[in-house]
């Protein structure tokens, strides 16, 4: 009697750390954790100024690797305004102001 119960419960154990994984089942039928936080999660977006170019009638910046002008979308920001050493972006109601970096050079035309 002790035996039998000894056996059944070493097989009813056994049995549940078999179902636990297995290395040949299809990837499809392996249940994944849905990770809550993940979704809600924002990435934020990075903007670089690469170059700023200002002519007599004409200002453009290279934001992002983007040639952008005044009124031009880059991802989700509009550009407000573009200075000599700065770019002005507005997103979501905020403005968001961008300095050239010193170690690229800036290019004048006249």
């Amino acid at each position: 009697m002790k035996k039998g119960l000894l056996l059944s419960l070493c097989m009813i154990y056994f049995g549940s750390i078999a179902q636990q994984y297995d290395p040949m089942m299809p990837a499809y039928f392996m249940k994944k954790p849905v990770a809550k936080e993940s979704a809600k999660v924002k990435q934020k977006t990075y903007y670089q100024v690469n170059q700023i170019f200002l002519g007599e009638h004409d200002r453009r910046a290279i934001v992002n690797g983007e040639i952008v002008r005044k009124g031009d979308w880059i991802r989700s920001a509009r550009v407000v305004a573009i200075e000599k050493d700065k770019v002005l972006l507005k997103q979501s109601g905020k403005i968001l102001t961008l300095h050239i970096e010193d170690k690229i050079p800036r290019v004048r035309t006249n």
